[in-house]
């Protein structure tokens, strides 16, 4: 078991974030995308928007193993995760899952009332989002040429 650190992102982890997020979309996820799909991906992942997102105040977390970046997630719209990459070289160790326990404490902290957490999950992740607890919430969708299923979980599955 790796020991990992979950924090806030800084804008000066915004290059190393979204090059891992491309980095993984690239290998795991843009394979079952068309052209446009992955087009529309490239042109919402850059360092200037996840900068932004940070300074708008978004969740942004970044997980790290020996000050190495190994994963970030990102959360919208209070409750919604819309990314969860973690690095090829530590997939299965828990650090999907620990992001997702990270997020899910502050949106508790900042939305008191939240249930529950959502996501659109590529058809690659369905998997993985089903043994941390989310469930298919509706029928796969396309928009933009990107392939998702809409899944959710209690927010109470990874905080008590």
């Amino acid at each position: 078991m790796v020991s990992v650190q979950i924090r806030p992102a800084k804008k000066s982890d915004a290059d190393l974030a979204v090059a891992l997020v491309l980095r993984a979309f690239d290998e795991f996820i843009a394979p079952d995308y068309p052209d446009e799909g992955i087009a529309h991906f490239y042109a919402n992942v850059t360092v200037d928007g996840l900068v932004a997102t940070i300074n708008d105040g978004c969740i942004v977390l970044v997980a790290t193993v020996d000050e190495t970046l190994a994963g970030v997630a990102q959360v919208r719209d209070e409750t919604h995760i819309t990314w969860l990459y973690v690095d090829k070289a530590y997939h299965g160790c828990g650090i999907g899952r620990a992001l997702v326990v990270s997020a899910a404490e502050q949106i508790r902290e900042r939305t008191p009332a939240a249930t529950e957490l959502t996501l659109n999950s590529s058809p690659f992740a369905v998997p993985i989002y089903v043994r941390m607890g989310f469930q298919v919430s509706g029928p796969d969708k396309t928009k933009h040429g990107m392939r998702f299923t809409p899944m959710r979980a209690a927010i109470g599955t990874f905080i008590k």
